[in-house]
């Protein structure tokens, strides 16, 4: 009986299996941390919104450092995605999808690894290991479809090596055939794509070293195996241009990873702190190893692999995800051959999948019910609005708004209420967040680096670190408004400063409004972490809502600024309220 059931698959394969406890577990286990990392999210959420609502755009509408400059929406598929899980069940909705990605992502993992042939107890600890590498860069951000691209093209790769194919124009068309539309699909949902080239174009170099050192029959096999691999590489290289971009898409992601600047100062593009990746440390030992010990040669494809994806990982850290889904099945897959020459008989002692359960199938049925029953958990927590109703906490299984330890989520709220508006500096990483939270407003600089460009974003970090120059520099932006965090260099500058007053600051979060007539808000002595109250910002005249000498500023929970106060009394600590 349970053959007949297994053989007409209503029981879940391995594959499937994974994916639906993945889809129940990530968004509970970590929907709350992918809500605490950056303000990307609300950004891409916001972009998406307005997608919806007026169209794809090219001129940037949100912030004013940048206003009307020409702006390319290489995201734009997964900004969509993004702001329609909003609308079906608010961030819960959000976190649900990001979960799901994530999800069918290790199940084709898994599925990879059955599917050549790796016994369990290779491949359990093999996808442990990967998803342990990936869930530091685990994201409620685009990235995520390119770690499932990734791991799609490593399937297709896989289908165009089957040895019984040849070079006829069918076989051809049938391997290369689906990288198309994956290809178009991915770079409508992030730049990650150009990886995918790289991985390709490894594949038909290592292919062609292959051919060039067989003998007999193998030289016609790899040759075989090299057309239809270079066929691949072709399509991958046309579906990009299947986008509202155009061929422009190469010259904007490309263009981005050349500027030093940027790449450099941004967190996720540095090599790896192995300190705190060791899960990857662990790996890339394993990986090196393997390779010196094995009895047998692996292929130069996939030695390739190996070589271009370890140098990916070191040199940034937001590859170390790629580095586990490409190259670990790989070499799993050299162990098994190892063991099978070392132990023989091996597998089979220590329990290989029982055949008949289809261990390398993965049909959408099974997932499917988990996300729509995911799904409903979501609209019952979080609701289907665009923006929630202000909750300053979240305590169910899914967060409903973003961090308030690390998000100004009360500074906006209260400005919002207060009616609060002008031009407003803001930090880096919060940007995104406000775009969100505070649609109304137009930001200093946002999480889209590639669009601020080197001057705006050192601009940022000269007055955001009070460098020298700093008050000419806000001067010369007209800064009506700074919303910085409570603990930053410039919050302690301008509590001592003249002309700057602090209308509301919380453990957080503190918003100054630029009043020429204000007298510093601290005294010598004072430090701001130290003297932060709650201060609740009134609410203001119709006729003044922008910066400027008005009666908010006389409230008596501004001066209570002036006095100074016990650190452990007023939360100087961001993890605390």
């Amino acid at each position: 009986m349970t053959a007949i059931v297994a053989r007409n698959g209503f029981v879940p394969s391995v594959p499937e299996t994974v994916a639906v406890v993945l889809i129940a577990v990530l968004p509970i286990a970590y929907g709350h941390q992918w809500l605490s990392l950056d303000g990307d999210p609300g950004r891409h959420i916001r972009v998406g919104e307005t997608i919806l609502r007026t169209g794809l755009f090219y001129h940037d509408p949100f912030s004013f450092t940048r206003a009307g400059a020409p702006f390319i929406p290489y995201e734009w598929l997964s900004e969509v995605m993004s702001a329609l899980s909003v609308r079906l069940a608010g961030l819960p909705g959000l976190i649900v999808v990001t979960g799901a990605v994530l999800a069918i992502t290790y199940a084709i993992v898994a599925q990879t690894l059955a599917r050549r042939g790796v016994a369990p107890v290779v491949g359990i600890p093999t996808l442990l290991l990967a998803m342990a590498i990936g869930s530091s860069h685990w994201h409620a951000r685009p990235h995520v479809y390119t770690l499932l691209g990734a791991a799609l093209l490593i399937v297709l790769i896989d289908r165009a090596a089957d040895p019984s194919r040849t070079t006829s124009p069918r076989d051809v068309w049938w391997a290369a055939w689906p990288v198309l539309p994956l290809f178009a699909c991915w770079a409508n949902l992030h730049g990650g794509f150009l990886y995918g080239l790289f991985v390709l174009g490894a594949v038909v170099v290592g292919d062609r070293v292959e051919m060039l050192y067989a003998s007999g029959p193998e030289v016609a096999r790899w040759r075989s195996i090299l057309v239809r691999h270079a066929a691949m590489f072709g399509a991958a290289v046309v579906g990009p241009i299947f986008t509202p971009s155009g061929p422009k898409l190469y010259l904007h992601t490309l263009g981005y990873l050349g500027d030093t600047y940027l790449v450099n100062n941004t967190q996720e593009y540095m090599s790896p702190d192995f300190h705190v990746a060791r899960f990857a440390l662990i790996a890339i030992v394993l990986v090196t190893l393997t390779l010196a010990i094995l009895p047998r040669r692996p292929s130069v494809p996939v030695l390739m692999l190996v070589g271009l994806n370890l140098a990916f990982a070191l040199v940034a850290g937001r590859n170390l995800p790629l580095f586990a889904i490409v190259v670990l099945p790989a070499i799993a897959m050299e162990l098994e051959h190892a063991f099978a020459v070392w132990v023989p008989g091996w597998a089979q002692r220590l329990g290989r999948p029982i055949p008949r359960l289809q261990p390398a199938r993965l049909a959408l049925g099974w997932p499917a019910i988990g996300i729509a029953l995911m799904v409903l958990l979501a609209r019952r927590s979080g609701g289907t609005a665009e923006i929630p109703a202000p909750i300053t906490e979240s305590h169910g299984l899914f967060p409903t708004t973003f961090n308030p330890s690390a998000f100004p989520v009360r500074a906006v709220e209260a400005a919002r209420a207060a009616g609060v508006s002008g031009r407003v500096f803001n930090e880096f990483t919060w940007g995104g967040y406000m775009l969100y939270a505070w649609p109304e407003q137009r930001v200093f600089i946002d999480g889209q680096t590639d669009f601020y460009g080197d001057s705006i974003t050192r601009e940022f970090a000269d007055i955001r670190g009070v460098q020298p120059g700093w008050r000419a520099k806000l001067a010369a932006w007209r800064i009506d408004l700074v919303l910085i965090e409570t603990d930053s260099p410039l919050s302690e500058a301008l509590a001592h400063e003249r002309g700057w007053t602090p209308i509301h600051c919380d453990s957080t979060a503190v918003l100054f409004r630029h009043d020429e007539s204000a007298a510093p808000a601290l005294g010598p002595q004072a430090a701001m972490s130290a003297s932060c109250t709650g201060l609740t910002i009134p609410p203001l005249p119709a006729t003044s809502q922008r910066a400027g000498g008005d009666s908010a500023d006389e409230s008596p929970a501004v001066r209570l600024l002036a006095e100074p106060r016990i650190a452990g009394r007023a939360g100087a600590s961001r993890g605390v309220g």
